[in-house]
């Protein structure tokens, strides 16, 4: 078998989650005769002759992957997405509009889908009710037993001999949606501050990304009501703040975002010789019997040197990770699962010839790059604010009050015989040739499409997206005629919500829409 994992880029590859479910797996699966690799998204091409026959996108939410799922779908390939999070199910949040209409424009591209716990998969097969699902439990490398023990053994010691409680917390310190990471250890921190009844004083070590250090969190950690040292993460660090602390913090809130997480900032931690405390939110209920909720239990363990992860417990320890996350047993899970696929047909033909990109106005540079490589039109929608080389643009006419569409030399060619010889020369298109059409008759008014721009603000621009965008793609059919179209948008809640999936725009398209 031949599995790409496809990720946004190739800063991507030491993501905890990339790093921890795929890089343990990979030598795994090649031992076994599989090829398995880690591939960034702009270096797939659905033209070629396909190196891979399974792909699965992993946190990849433009439109990138829609064009790239729904080509390689049509050549008969097996094509999911790995559900690192859940941004989905939270349908009364009007942030993740244009994150929840990917999903429904993925979904007839896929075969099947990836996810990390059980909760996550109960919420997302609502939403995906005939859509299997694998379960990929973080695996564990493993761990050097008497290694782990001389560390916990150390560290219970120094904290006796000092009275000093070394803590250490770890992860992601931010989310551009939820307060989490640093915003869930400074909810929480008071009870850190509860060792001193015991005669202990808190010192307490972070590592974090570097994009969560803002000034806000930066203020945040300043008010922390124990002595705090700073980090940027890395995977060296982590082990060596791991291995020098006798425990790390855990909290964890109870928003559905983090519910549905997995286990493994919890078997990272024992596995690398701290004792875990996490407060909150019982995530990791199943190693319970090594995982602190109370820091003063904690510390009358340690007190009394019989500590939840010691020498003695660490077989135990052992039997939890190999249930729980053995990386043989997990790669093998995988390939069943997927051998078990039912083998896809390729379309014989295209449904139709013409393909391009309708940006909106969260568009990103990124897409356009990719529809211009793999030959897709780019089109620039009113929406749209940037300024690039577009293959259409469908622009206002002060010269005859009306509406008329620009176009590249790609879609020139592309344009059905008699409309191209209603095209004339742009005489503005500078280095590039450009070409102009009038629109007659486009069937929408051009105050419905056009905006002042003094109007631009983000509730005209809310009232008016479907409008706009559905005259976009009325456009693009009457240049065309049958076009399949992709929306690139990264924002909510600008979304038109009758345009539901990837369509074939032609005599079916209005009957589409309304059933939608």
């Amino acid at each position: 078998m031949k599995i790409a994992i496809i990720v946004p880029s190739e800063d991507h590859f030491a993501t905890a989650g990339v790093r921890i479910r795929y890089q343990r797996l990979k030598p795994r699966l090649e031992a076994a005769g599989h090829r398995f690799e880690l591939v960034p998204i702009d270096t797939v091409d659905a033209r070629s002759e396909h190196s891979f026959n399974t792909y699965i996108f992993c946190k990849c939410h433009d439109a990138r992957s829609l064009i790239l799922a729904d080509a390689l779908a049509r050549a008969g390939l097996h094509v999911g997405v790995d559900f690192f999070d859940d941004y989905y199910s939270q349908t009364r949040d009007s942030r993740f509009v244009h994150l929840r209409e990917w999903l429904r424009n993925i979904a007839p591209s896929l075969s099947f889908a990836i996810c990390s716990t059980e909760r996550m998969r109960a919420g997302l097969t609502v939403l995906l009710p005939d859509l299997p699902f694998h379960i990929i439990n973080d695996p564990c490398d493993g761990l050097d037993p008497d290694h782990v023990a001389a560390s916990i053994e150390k560290n219970v010691e120094r904290a006796l001999s000092t009275r000093q409680l070394d803590v250490g917390w770890f992860g992601m310190g931010d989310n551009p949606h939820f307060p989490v990471g640093l915003s869930d250890l400074f909810a929480f921190s008071e009870i850190l501050m509860q060792s001193r009844r015991w005669g202990f004083e808190p010192r307490l070590s972070v590592l974090t990304n570097k994009r969560s250090m803002t000034a806000e969190r930066l203020e945040m950690l300043a008010r922390l009501p124990v002595a705090c040292a700073l980090e940027e993460w890395t995977e060296e660090l982590e082990g060596q703040l791991i291995a020098n602390s006798l425990l790390c913090f855990l909290p964890v809130n109870a928003q559905p975002f983090s519910t549905v997480k997995s286990l493994n900032r919890a078997i990272t931690t024992l596995a690398s010789g701290a004792q875990a405390l996490s407060t909150g939110y019982p995530l990791y209920a199943e190693l319970d019997s090594f995982i602190y909720r109370d820091l003063g239990t904690l510390i009358s363990d340690v007190e009394r040197g019989a500590p939840a992860l010691r020498r003695e417990t660490i077989p135990k320890l052992l039997e939890s990770l190999e249930a729980l996350g053995n990386p043989d047993v997990e790669a093998s899970k995988l390939i069943s699962f997927l051998g078990n696929m039912h083998p896809l047909q390729a379309e014989s033909a295209p449904s139709t010839s013409v393909q391009a990109v309708v940006h909106g106005v969260g568009a990103l540079s990124i897409v356009h790059k990719l529809a211009q490589r793999i030959d897709l039109l780019s089109v620039a929608s009113p929406l749209t604010s940037l300024e690039l080389d577009f293959d259409v643009r469908i622009d206002f006419d002060p010269s005859t009050g009306g509406t008329s569409a620009v176009l590249s030399d790609a879609a020139l060619r592309l344009l059905p015989e008699p409309v191209r010889q209603r095209t004339a020369p742009c005489p503005t298109g500078g280095k590039r040739n450009l070409y102009q059409l009038v629109l007659e008759n486009p069937g929408w008014e051009t105050e419905d499409l056009f905006l002042d721009e003094n109007a631009r603000s983000m509730s005209v621009a809310l009232s008016t997206y479907a409008s706009r965008m559905e005259a976009t793609l009325a456009g693009l059919r009457s240049l065309f005629g049958p076009i399949r179209v992709y929306v690139s948008e990264s924002r909510s809640p600008y979304w038109p919500h009758t345009h539901r999936r990837p369509v074939c725009i032609d005599t079916a398209f209005r009957a589409q829409m309304d059933a939608a």
